[in-house]
């Protein structure tokens, strides 16, 4: 009986000491780390080469990401000398409740002062929108130099960039916005993924909002993944129409101030000819 009870109370402390650790981790360990993952997209539409740094949902006020992380993320994408930065959403987590650091220092980090002439477009995500951050948004990011897209495009180092208008807060016009012109490349930003299932013509979608899971089990996968984000959760996917989609894991966290099995990302995506 005493063996008994010793081996219950091995495998409880045990138990303690694994929940513990896996705690601290994923409190604390992994949401303070910084992946860059690249992949590289070869068409025929291109003629040339374009490096472009994908940031999503950054969720400033949540997880500790306040300005020295912002920092700390901003120098990563700075040191890729991208040719483009683009940004998909979800800058604060919900500006309502706010109170952290000050607008002005957060425009200062996003400038991205060591890359001065690289272009910077972005669109808004749920949380811009939903946490009523629509003004803080706008007002930070343009302050930074940053162009934000609402159903609009521009002319991208060749490429037909459209940014879409958010899906839950806003109404997306896209088709209109798609050059159909055999050479011509189009690009979008939108914030939900899954928006893809219902388009042709684009040729690359780039998309956030599912944080990869932001909580994934071995063998398990996502526990909880948000609406618009379940078909196109992380990664590059291939569609029937041949257009691709890319969803990054993004950087900050929402609801828990947890991550776990996805590490925070900033993307680099190569867009290159086929020779």
């Amino acid at each position: 009986m005493k063996k008994a009870f010793k081996g219950v109370f091995i495998i409880l402390i045990a138990g303690i000491v694994l929940f513990c650790t896996l705690f601290v981790y994923a409190r604390f360990i992994e949401p303070g780390r910084l992946a860059v993952r690249r992949i590289s997209i070869q068409n025929d539409k291109l003629s040339g080469t374009v490096r472009l740094a994908l940031v999503a949902d950054i969720h400033i006020g949540t997880g500790g990401m306040g300005e020295q992380r912002l920092q700390k993320i901003m120098d990563a994408v700075a040191a890729e000398a991208p040719d483009a930065v683009v940004f998909v959403g979800d800058l604060f987590d919900d500006y309502s409740r706010y109170t952290e650091g000050n607008e002005a220092a957060i425009a200062g980090i996003l400038a991205l002062g060591a890359l001065p002439d690289v272009p910077k477009y972005a669109v808004y995500g749920n949380h811009d929108l939903g946490g009523r951050g629509k003004n803080a948004f706008r007002t930070v990011l343009e302050e930074a130099g940053w162009t934000i897209l609402v159903n609009q495009r521009a002319e991208l180092l060749g490429l037909n960039l459209i940014g879409s208008d958010e899906l839950f807060y806003g109404t997306p016009a896209i088709e209109p916005l798609i050059d159909s012109g055999p050479e011509r490349f189009n690009l979008l930003l939108v914030h939900e993924p899954d928006i893809g299932t219902s388009l042709t013509g684009i040729d690359l979608q780039l998309s956030g909002h599912t944080h990869g899971g932001q909580v994934r089990l071995p063998l398990v996968g996502a526990l909880v993944l948000p609406p618009q984000g379940r078909i196109f959760v992380r990664g590059l996917y291939q569609k029937p129409d041949g257009g691709k989609v890319y969803v990054s894991s993004g950087l900050g966290m929402s609801t828990l101030p947890f991550r776990f099995g996805v590490v925070p990302e900033i993307n680099i995506i190569t867009l290159e000819g086929v020779n």
